[in-house]
Order: structure tokens, then C-alpha cells, then sequence
């Protein structure tokens, strides 16, 4: 129906165009015009048809009625199809050469112009298209605005089926029930099946392969629904270059995930003989220490007075403790890393927590000066006492282990609205700013002459925020005033939070 309407439209502007080229040359021929001359305005007049109808067919059909009019009203014998002149013969076989010369020209230039509109269109879009995949950083996401895109173009069902090490994974409105060998054999042999193909033809999907490499998230199948209708070639143009352009945008973004997976693994890796080489620093250094006070003492126990026994016995303790402490961090950090950190909370007094913390310390606080800052109130914590210990234990030994001797470590607290914050700073010197971010994520050191005397590695500070953030606070370091470090814990002060 709606054929039939468009060619009675364009049936009518022919015929109306015809009528004025007859009323304009028998003007002409009333002046006097010769004739043949007359045939010019019918000439233009079938160039007008062509260029309104955009159609070769009724240029020409046009230029026969054109013919056979110019015949009729002008040719003697006047309004008879009969002509006597030989010179008219001449005349209207070069008018129908010309005619169909003019209309072969002018449909070409009309493809030409159409089908620089359209590249233009399709530049336009896939333009807007590739600015909007800079803002995408995800293969599903980058699949997903695809699908969305080009069916909203072409006005088809579109399903993308991106390859996956888990299978394939479907993005599209409709439902698609193509087999999945059907699609792998597509991806594999990468050519395109389907509907109008030799293979897998009586699927009414027609499916284009798209691969970027080899890797498992840069190949799949764009699938378009021909159940309705099949895409024309202008559809399939802009099909084949947006799916180019998608393919390139996965190839980059592959690469980019894997340059960045390749960096974390170097990173892991040097962190990793980091943790190793100072690991075995820390347990190499107080087990010497303990085998050779040990040895002393039982190859000349009698010779030692006792003072030096004394001496010796508590160097043993001292280290001993240390290496408990340190094995204790180590296991917290790989329940850390395990996600397997839990804790059982129970109301404890904080003046009580800081007292057992300190006490711990005990010998490794001789050339620094704690100070408390005790509350006239009672503050209560909800926590699990021997872990949040540690943290002030591994907190206070950080501080005396990465400052000179004689600075001050003060321990303050307060209770703001639900939560209790306490801070522990020094005026040690501080903590370089680009550092501060990091200092919680493994091995640090504030300085390297500083760092030759200092234990633990690191770890503490990483085994501090895995159980402050497992009791549901959080942990922090800023540069204050005194010109030292100042940590900032914040935990939750009600039995319910986590």
C-alpha cells in the first residue's frame, strides 16, 4: 500500500512537470521558437523528472512521453502521431540519446551524493559511537553499549554473544536460542553464517564473528534477528564498521587489563621477596640472640655472676616475645588475606586495653617516653580485647622502631557520639606525605638509616588495619603538628556494629 502510494505521488509529479514543459514550449513556439529548439525545454524537463522521482526508470519513461508530445503539438502535421520532415527524425533520436545520456548521468551523481550522505551519517556515528567507548573500561560494558547502538540504528533485535572462559555470555533485548557449537564453529573458521549463508542457513540469525586475538574475552558473534526482515547493505556497512571499531576498543582494553595485571604481579612479586628477605631478618636476629645467650649460659653458667645471668636470661625473654609477637602477626596476616579474621566482641575498658598494651611493650619503651592521656570517665569499647591490644602493641612498637631515641609516644581517647577515637603520636619526625596512603599495605620503612635498626617489616602496620577494619573501624596516619606521626583509630562503640 505504501508502494503504490509513492508511485501515484511520483506518477503525479511527472506528469505535472511534463504539462509545464508543454505550456512553457508552446509559449516559446508562439514567439516563434523553431522546433527543434523546443526539444531543449523537454530535455530539461526529464532531468527535473529524474532529479524529483530519483528514479532512472521514469527518466525515461519521461522522456518517451516527452517524444511522443513534442510529436503531437509541434511536428507537422500538427496533433497527429505522423511525421513528414526527416529533419524531425534527426531531431527526436538525439533528443532520446541525450535524454538517456542526461538521465544515466544524473542518477549516478544522485548515487554519488546519496551515498556520500550516508558515509557521512555513518561517520557521524560511529564518531559519536568510538567518544562514547572512551568513557567505557570493561568488555561487557563495551558488548553492552554495542548491542544498544547498533540496534537502535539499524532498527533489527541485535544479541552479542561474547566468549568467556566461563562460556558465552549473551547481551541483547530478545532471546536467542542459537546453539553454542553453531557460534564457536562461527568464532573459529571466522566467517559469517547464518541466515542468507551456506552454513547454519536455516538459522533465521545472522551471525557475524568478531575476534581481537586469540584471548577468551576479545572474540564472539553479533547476532541479527532476520525473522522480520534481512539488513540491507547500507545496514550491513555500518554493521561491519562498528563492529570493527568495537573489536579494536576490546583488542585495547584487553591489552591495557593485561598490562595492568602484569604490574600487579611484579608488584606482588617484589613485595613478596620483600616480606620473605625481611621475615627472615626478623626471626634470624632474635634467634641468634637467644642461642647465644643460651649457650653461654649453659657452657659457663657457673662462671657468670649473677647479675649477668640476670641480663642474659632477660635478653632471651625479651626476644622470645618478640618472636611470638611477630608469628602472631604473621598467622593475623594470612587470616587476613584469607578473609578468615573474625572477631568476638566483649565491653572492655580502654584505660584497661591501653594499661596490658604498654605493660607488653615493656623494655622496647626504655629510650622513648609514653605518655597517656587517662579520662576521668570510664570509656568502654566493644571489641575483642586480645586484638585490639595488638594493634596499640604493634602501633607503640612502630613508633619507637622508626624514631631517634628520646622521642615522646602519646596515647589520647575520646568518645564521639557512637564511636571511640584514639590516637597514638610521636614527634619523631613524621612521615613523608606520597607515603601516607601506603604505609598500611606491607613493607615500609620511614627511613633507610633508621630502618637498619628497625623490626617487623612492616607487617604490623598491614596486621592493624585487618583487624581494626574487621571489628568495623578504620585506621589512618596523618603528619601533626609536633612534627611527628599520628595514627587515628576509630572503632565503633556499640556491641551491635561491625
Amino acid at each position: 500500500m505504501i508502494r503504490l502510494k509513492e508511485h501515484v505521488r511520483l506518477i503525479s509529479v511527472s506528469v505535472l512537470i511534463i504539462l509545464l514543459a508543454t505550456l512553457l514550449s508552446w509559449m516559446l513556439s508562439e514567439f516563434g521558437l523553431r522546433s527543434e529548439n523546443v526539444l531543449l525545454v523537454y530535455v530539461i524537463a526529464v532531468l527535473i523528472v529524474n532529479m524529483e522521482t530519483k528514479s532512472l526508470a521514469y527518466g525515461f519513461a519521461s522522456a518517451v512521453i516527452c517524444v511522443l508530445t513534442f510529436n503531437y503539438f509541434f511536428t507537422d502535421p500538427m496533433y497527429t502521431m505522423v511525421i513528414n520532415d526527416a529533419n524531425y527524425y534527426v531531431s527526436i533520436i538525439i533528443f532520446v540519446f541525450v535524454s538517456a545520456i542526461a538521465n544515466m548521468l544524473v542518477s549516478r551523481l544522485q548515487k554519488q551524493i546519496k551515498s556520500s550522505r550516508d558515509n557521512e551519517e555513518q561517520m557521524q556515528l560511529l564518531f559519536e559511537i568510538s567518544k562514547s567507548f572512551l568513557k567505557i573500561h570493561s568488555a561487557r560494558e563495551i558488548v553492552a553499549f554495542e548491542q544498544s547502538k547498533v540496534e537502535d540504528i539499524i532498527g533489527q533485535p541485535i544479541v552479542i554473544s561474547l566468549k568467556t572462559e566461563q562460556g558465552w555470555y549473551y547481551h541483547g533485548k530478545v532471546h536467542c536460542d542459537v546453539d553454542e557449537k553453531k557460534l564457536t564453529w562461527t568464532v573459529s573458521h571466522m566467517v559469517m553464517t547464518g541466515w542468507g549463508k551456506k552454513m547454519f542457513s536455516a538459522t533465521p540469525w545472522k551471525m557475524i564473528p568478531f575476534s581481537a586475538n586469540k584471548k577468551a574475552l576479545a572474540s564472539g558473534v553479533m547476532l541479527i534477528d532476520c525473522r522480520e526482515k534481512e539488513p540491507d547493505k547500507k545496514a550491513m556497512r555500518f554493521v561491519d564498521t562498528s563492529l570493527n571499531l568495537m573489536t579494536l576498543v576490546l583488542e585495547h582494553e584487553l591489552l591495557a587489563e593485561e598490562s595492568k595485571q602484569a604490574n600487579v604481579r611484579i608488584e606482588k612479586e617484589k613485595l613478596r621477596s620483600s616480606l620473605l628477605l625481611g621475615i627472615a631478618h626478623d626471626i634470624r636476629t632474635p634467634l641468634t640472640g637467644i642461642a647465644a645467650g643460651s649457650s653461654l649460659l649453659l657452657e659457663s653458667f657457673d662462671e657468670i655472676d649473677e647479675d649477668e645471668k640476670t641480663r642474659l636470661l632477660n635478653d632471651i625473654n625479651s626476644e622470645t616475645n618478640y618472636l611470638s609477637q611477630f608469628v602472631n602477626n604473621l598467622l593475623n596476616v594470612a587470616k587476613i588475606e584469607a578473609n578468615r579474621l573474625t572477631v568476638s566482641k566483649t565491653k572492655e575498658l580502654v584505660d584497661d586495653l591501653i594499661s596490658v598494651a604498654v605493660e607488653q611493650v615493656g623494655k622496647q619503651s626504655d629510650e622513648h617516653t609514653i605518655n597517656v592521656n587517662q579520662k576521668n570517665e570510664l570509656i568502654f569499647v566493644y571489641c575483642e580485647p586480645k586484638l585490639l591490644v595488638q594493634v596499640i602493641v604493634n602501633l607503640l612498637k612502630n613508633a619507637f622502631e622508626h624514631t631517634p631515641p628520646g622521642t615522646t609516644v602519646e596515647i589520647t581517647y575520646h568518645q564521639k557520639m557512637n564511636n571511640l577515637i584514639m590516637e597514638i603520636a610521636d614527634d619523631g619526625g613524621g612521615i613523608a606525605n606520597d607515603k601516607l596512603d601506603a604505609i598500611f599495605e606491607g613493607v615500609f620503612s620511614r627511613d633507610k638509616m633508621q630502618s637498619k635498626k628497625s623490626r617487623g617489616f612492616g607487617i604490623g602496620l598491614n596486621v592493624c588495619k585487618g583487624i581494626i577494619e574487621a571489628h568495623g573501624g578504620t585506621i589512618s596516619a596523618v603528619n601533626n603538628k609536633q612534627g611527628g606521626a599520628t595514627f587515628i583509630i576509630t572503632l565503633p562503640n556499640e556491641k551491635g556494629r561491625s
